[in-house]
């Protein structure tokens, strides 16, 4: 279980997910409340980890499952998202002693795997986001 947190949950869940395990993410005001009702008002990390733990615990999140085209699609945009990170990688290594006329070749590449790997971190974000996986609203405002 996570909270979602503007993003910096996306890559923890596509490991997760990635991995076969199964995940809830939860809205924060979720983790709020509870921190209020239990008298945990502080915030730092090792308290908001230990609140999840006792939320997590008491409130059992049900895990949302991926539908199999989801889990291929999501398995082949983080395989995709690896390899451009891979190729950015080399590129970079390249250009530490790369000869001044191929410089401009290579820079450009490094600009274009760039681009290519926020296009690729943003659909991954959004198509968690769409997946059941993301814990749907509670109406009971749990």
């Amino acid at each position: 279980m996570l909270e979602a947190t503007g993003g910096l949950e996306t890559p923890v869940v596509t490991a997760l997910v990635e991995a076969g395990f199964p995940v809830a993410v939860i809205n924060p005001r979720q983790a709020r409340d509870f921190a209020k009702a239990t008298g945990r008002l502080a915030k730092t990390d090792a308290i908001d980890a230990g609140v999840l733990a006792r939320f997590g615990h008491a409130i059992r999140p049900e895990p949302r499952p991926w539908k199999d085209a989801e889990a291929q699609a999501l398995t082949a945009l983080i395989q995709r998202r690896r390899q451009v990170v891979e190729m950015l990688t080399a590129e970079k290594n390249r250009l530490a002693s790369a000869h001044p006329h191929v410089r401009p070749d290579i820079e450009a590449t490094i600009a274009w795997l760039e681009r290519r790997l926020k296009d690729l971190e943003g659909d991954l974000q959004r198509r968690l986001r769409d997946s059941p996986v993301w814990r749907e609203q509670d109406e009971r405002g749990l």
